[in-house]
């Protein structure tokens, strides 16, 4: 929401698609008005947030600080909250997948909170290196200290996020060398209708269960590694217009999932909230969206196609080095004793080789299915252009001037071409 106006619609209703038969009469119906609406989307990984809200003039908006000026502490306390724990799911969703890991580290004795800190450092430095020598991405991560949620246990513990690639027992095992730990359990990140709602929940828990030094300075909710990405946002006044607005608040048990997947294509409907007001007219809509998945999928996301292309062609250079490398090393460690250092770094580069080869090949199967569902609807292309385009640009992977110089066009035009033979794919699939 913009949050100015967080104290002004303080009504709600809400239609999730596993409660549709339990509303009837919704008070939203009359509250539309006759104002133009904004539509705030943010997209965090699979998860899209639409935010559809009323454009007010200055009185309006007078309104809306006044009433934010007059709320309580406890309830300016509840809001904060609310907002951090919005913000962090917006970062897990953007940054962390299925693929990824969630963490518990514990101790086997009390450390000071200093102490934790510093092990937990530790623990990052050493699986840095772990996914250096494993050619990997550098470390994500996002983390809170908890102190026990229950009257027999006191001590500290984390919870983590990470990314993957790094063996689950090879975690544990880097955080067991730690002194005083106690056990480290793993496990793959698992979304569920609402994603990755409901571990981050859990994990921005942890602030609240603490006990914290009243004298303390500020504590953070969590802490994220500097590598994190952010969700990205938009704004239009044109997406939705007052006319879908009515129709949602109308009728927001049939209208919102029709409407909102009819904006959104290639997003599904999760639920929908709507908000009113008491005292001023306009309603304010919080639509939940999932990317559609597998026999769900509508839409062919052409930019993921292109950055899957740019991963695989990274990742065999990558593997190229590697190979290098070891190639090198090998002329000169022969006849040397066994036990040798060098030997010990051969080991590690096979070991290397190996790894990348597997994270290599997974990304190319990854590329050949998307381009798989790609094909299908290449036949349905009526112009030769428009066939070339797609097949030079997103099948084999050229570059926008190979494209041009291919096909004997200039790069405005074949970008009109790629363009339009998007649109034609994108409307045949709907």
């Amino acid at each position: 929401m913009s949050w100015e106006y967080e104290a002004l619609f303080n009504r709600q209703e809400t239609a999730m698609m596993e409660q549709l038969n339990i509303w009837s009469a919704q008070p939203t119906a009359v509250k539309v008005g006759t104002m133009g609406y904004r539509t705030r989307t943010t997209w965090a990984g699979e998860r899209l947030e639409a935010e559809v809200y009323p454009i007010y003039g200055r009185e309006q908006r007078a309104e809306a600080r006044a009433r934010k000026a007059n709320i309580s502490s406890e309830a300016q306390k509840r809001l904060n909250d609310k907002r951090a724990e919005h913000h962090l799911i917006l970062m897990i969703e953007t940054n962390f997948t299925r693929e990824d890991l969630h963490l518990l580290l514990t101790y086997e004795t009390e450390p000071t909170e200093k102490r934790a800190m510093k092990d937990l450092q530790n623990f990052f430095s050493r699986v840095r290196r772990a996914r250096k020598a494993a050619n990997l991405p550098p470390l994500k991560y996002v983390y809170a200290m908890g102190g026990g949620e229950e009257e027999n246990e006191k001590r500290i513990h984390f919870h983590l996020v990470v990314n993957g690639g790094i063996e689950r027992d090879h975690l544990e095992r880097i955080w067991r060398a730690t002194p005083g730990a106690g056990r480290a359990d793993s496990d793959r990140l698992q979304p569920d209708e609402r994603g990755l709602e409901a571990i981050t929940k859990y994990i921005f828990k942890q602030h609240k269960d603490r006990a914290i030094d009243p004298g303390a300075k500020i504590i953070r909710r969590w802490n994220g590694s500097r590598n994190l990405k952010k969700p990205k946002s938009s704004a239009s006044d044109s997406r939705c217009s007052n006319a879908r607005v009515r129709r949602i608040a109308h009728d927001m048990m049939n209208e919102a999932k029709r409407e909102m997947e009819k904006v959104y294509p290639g997003y599904r409907f999760v639920d929908c909230t709507v908000y009113y007001s008491d005292v001023i007219d306009g309603v304010y809509i919080r639509c939940l969206m999932r990317k559609k998945r597998g026999r769900d999928a509508t839409v062919i996301d052409f930019d993921a196609i292109m950055a899957k292309d740019k991963e695989v062609k990274r990742k065999t250079e990558a593997l190229q080095m590697i190979r290098a490398k070891a190639t090198d090393i090998s002329p000169k460690i022969t006849g040397m004793p066994s036990g040798g250092g060098d030997g010990k770094r051969m080991e590690r580069d096979v070991v290397g080789i190996v790894d990348a080869e597997e994270s290599c090949n997974q990304s190319k199967r990854e590329l050949e299915a998307m381009r798989k569902e790609l094909a299908v609807y290449l036949p349905r292309l009526t112009k030769w252009q428009h066939k070339d385009v797609i097949q030079l640009r997103y099948m084999e992977g050229k570059d926008i001037n190979s494209v041009a110089e291919r096909i004997g066009y200039e790069y405005r035009q074949t970008c009109r071409f790629i363009d339009e033979a998007k649109r034609i794919i994108l409307a045949k699939m709907s």
